[in-house]
């Protein structure tokens, strides 16, 4: 598992990429994201690398084929966390929609 945090980039436009990774396995998933001419499947790809090091590092991995490896789970969410709007109200200033972006991979 592996979370990219603070992504300059909405999660509609990383969603509409983990959408088409979403399921396959890592290579061909890596493929797809790397010759995408997208700024969102470069923040993907670097995640899912990440995620696989994690995976082939685990104290518990005794032989991990990658080849045996997909992407079971990736989003996008919108917010991280949910500021009610009394107490924004109260501040007078909304929260940066850029800074929370999470982008997961599990495989």
């Amino acid at each position: 598992m592996a979370r990219a945090r603070y992504l300059r980039q909405s999660a509609r436009k990383l969603n509409r990429m983990l959408h088409e990774v979403r399921g396959k396995d890592v290579n061909l998933a890596l493929n797809i994201l790397h010759f995408t001419p997208n700024k969102a499947s470069v923040f993907i790809e670097k995640t899912l690398r990440s995620a696989i090091a994690n995976i082939m590092n685990a104290p518990d991995a005794k032989e991990v084929d990658i080849d045996q490896l997909y992407i079971k789970q990736a989003f996008a969410a919108k917010w991280a966390f949910s500021v009610p709007s009394s107490v924004r109200r109260r501040t007078g200033k909304k929260p940066d929609p850029v800074r929370n972006r999470d982008s997961i991979e599990r495989g």
